[in-house]
């Protein structure tokens, strides 16, 4: 399994948690999170293996054989993620930046 498509499965999982927050609220912002976190995913999926954020997150420490370990900032970043806030791409860049902070790679 490609790390890319470990990443997009944790992303959905995401999605899912979001979307269960959606069926509790009565406005529409958690579920259009939660879509955009699906939109992520899929373009996460076809990323080639090599992408310059997904290796990034493979040298934080995130992406292990067919498993995540994100940490809790990183949990945080993407479960707070506004569907106003940015597109996949970002999503994958400030994940990516979260994962280094908390491996010890960046430091900030």
């Amino acid at each position: 399994m490609e790390k890319t498509e470990v990443l997009a499965a944790w992303l959905r999982e995401q999605a899912r948690w979001r979307m269960a927050l959606a069926a509790r609220s009565s406005d529409d912002t958690d579920a259009r999170s939660a879509v955009a976190l699906l939109d992520a995913a899929a373009y996460v999926a076809d990323l080639p293996p090599d992408d310059p954020e997904v290796c990034r997150l493979i040298d934080a420490g995130c992406l292990i054989g067919t498993m995540t370990r994100f940490g809790d900032n990183a949990v945080r970043l993407i479960r707070n993620w506004s569907h106003r806030t940015a597109g996949p791409r970002e999503i994958l860049r400030a994940l990516a930046t979260v994962a280094e902070r908390e491996s010890g790679l960046l430091r900030g």
